[in-house]
């Protein structure tokens, strides 16, 4: 595939584009991670410092695919209990999500040694949901509710 911006910018459409997306129907997939990423802030309510892992996740499925129309790609956000030095916490009922992740990854061995990156490209299932947007219930949103051996 040739793809060249500067020229997509005289390109004339008539076809009008999507504006709602179709959800992945809820259920368990096979899928992979594809790309993983750490955000992190201030939280507005309690000016108390967040982490997030974020995951994103393709699931191959041809007859999800052909029902929707695109290859199914989800964000799944797991929530990081950190230190006040910035550090993870690893301490008993911390992390536990994130914990559930790596186990179905078979990522959670102790004294082996384990980083962000080792999640890129592990097969995993999981369990897709459906949120609706708080400003328009007519959205809704793919959702990983939970991540699970394959």
């Amino acid at each position: 595939m040739t793809f060249d911006a500067k020229n997509l910018l005289d390109v004339a459409f008539t076809q009008s584009n999507d504006t709602k997306l179709t959800p992945t129907p809820e259920g368990e997939y096979m899928a992979v991670i594809e790309a993983i990423d750490i955000k992190s802030g201030i939280s507005q309510k309690n000016n108390e410092p967040w982490a997030r892992l974020d995951c994103s996740v393709s699931i191959d499925d041809p007859q999800v695919e052909s029902q929707i129309g695109r290859k199914p790609k989800i964000r799944a956000g797991v929530m990081l209990d950190i230190l006040e030095n910035g550090g993870l916490d690893l301490g008993k009922g911390r992390n536990v999500q994130l914990g559930r992740l790596r186990e179905a990854t078979g990522k959670n061995q102790e004294g082996v040694p384990f980083r962000f990156q080792d999640l890129i490209g592990q097969i995993v299932k999981v369990k897709v949901s459906h949120r609706p947007d708080p400003k328009d219930p007519a959205v809704i949103y793919d959702e990983v509710k939970a991540f699970l051996k394959p």
